[in-house]
């Protein structure tokens, strides 16, 4: 169980998140006709406002070597931390506190723990990493800065908005929905490499008057030296609160230490 959680936690943090082998085919999969562009290139996406999060889900991990599911209660500050406790028949196998600038991922069994900088893992796999991409994929909203929304290119068909942006060296798709203007789809694509991020959200329902996907499906096509890896998480939220009341991260790590992941 420890691998297949440290899988995970350390998948999440790709965001993350949300495709290849493994992969079912997402339920409302944006029309393959090209859209045209929109007369207004503004588009008022609804998404989740919030001062502190909290959720319990149920998360299967899929790549070439397992298939499990497990367990997480995920709490998170505004723009500021991320906190899951992963486990499997009521036993933790893993914790999981994500800041601005980096992860740390305490290995309960072992007893040890790893650091992973974000500008690292962002040169391992070519895309860039942040703090504000992971919060965004847990929340179902744009995977882009405010400040970069005007410079977005909008087309439109029947069904969907499809905002497109550049960031570096990779190409984002956001696909949103007319009727309630959800984002539905995120593909981040890397040209060079064709290493890709997919995020797929379902199962909108109300949360203190706001719309939440309650499904998500997110899946990281990459290369590397020894070959082209395929991952698949999928979350199915059993529970989900937003509130202005302060929540607890708790979070020690254990005396022995691996190396960091610098």
């Amino acid at each position: 169980m420890t691998v297949v959680l440290q899988r995970f936690a350390t998948f999440f943090l790709l965001a993350c998140l949300v495709s290849g082998c493994g992969k079912r085919p997402p339920t409302n999969t944006p029309v393959q006709n090209t859209p045209k562009p929109d007369e207004d290139p503004r588009v008022d996406v609804n998404e989740v406002t919030f001062q502190y999060f909290k959720a319990k889900a149920k998360i299967t991990y899929t790549d070439a070597a397992a298939n499990q599911t497990a367990n997480v209660d995920l709490r998170m500050k505004r723009d500021s931390l991320i906190w899951m406790s992963i486990g499997k028949l009521g036993v933790e196998g893993a914790r999981v506190l994500i800041t601005r600038d980096s992860a740390y991922v305490i290995d309960r069994i072992n007893n040890s723990y790893e650091v992973y900088d974000f500008r690292a893992l962002g040169r391992r796999f070519n895309f860039n990493l942040s703090f504000d991409i992971i919060q965004a994929a847990v929340l179902g909203n744009l995977p882009v800065s405010k400040d970069s929304r005007d410079k977005l290119r909008v087309m439109k068909d029947k069904e969907y908005y499809l905002l497109r942006q550049k960031q570096d060296s990779v190409t984002i798709d956001n696909y949103v929905s007319i009727d309630n203007l959800k984002l539905r789809k995120a593909l981040f694509v890397e040209p060079a490499t064709n290493n890709s991020l997919t995020l797929d959200y379902e199962n909108f329902a109300l949360i203190n008057d706001v719309l939440f996907p309650f499904n998500s499906n997110i899946s990281l096509q990459y290369k590397s030296a020894q070959g082209i890896y395929n991952t698949l998480v999928t979350i199915q939220y059993t529970r989900a609160d937003l509130a202005d009341k302060e929540l607890r991260f708790p979070f020690t790590p254990p005396a022995r230490r691996k190396n960091d992941k610098k």
